[in-house]
């Protein structure tokens, strides 16, 4: 589990590179950009729901059930 939270980790920093590139280089207003905004910024719930996912599975491993 400790990779793919690293995975996630890696892909969100990705992404905030590019609303960065894409920023500097004036495409703050395509279709691409709002794509990366929604996921990073306006995705609260979904954000929440894979964070408790991810900790209810490690959780569980520790106490040593069926995962």
């Amino acid at each position: 589990m400790k990779k793919t939270i690293e995975r996630i980790t890696k892909q969100h920093d990705a992404l905030v590179d590019v609303i960065q590139w894409l920023d500097e280089k004036n495409f703050s207003n395509t279709k691409i950009r709002e794509k990366v905004d929604n996921i990073l910024n306006h995705s609260r719930k979904l954000h929440e729901e894979s964070n408790m996912e991810l900790e209810i599975y490690q959780i569980k491993k520790r106490n040593g059930e069926n995962v």
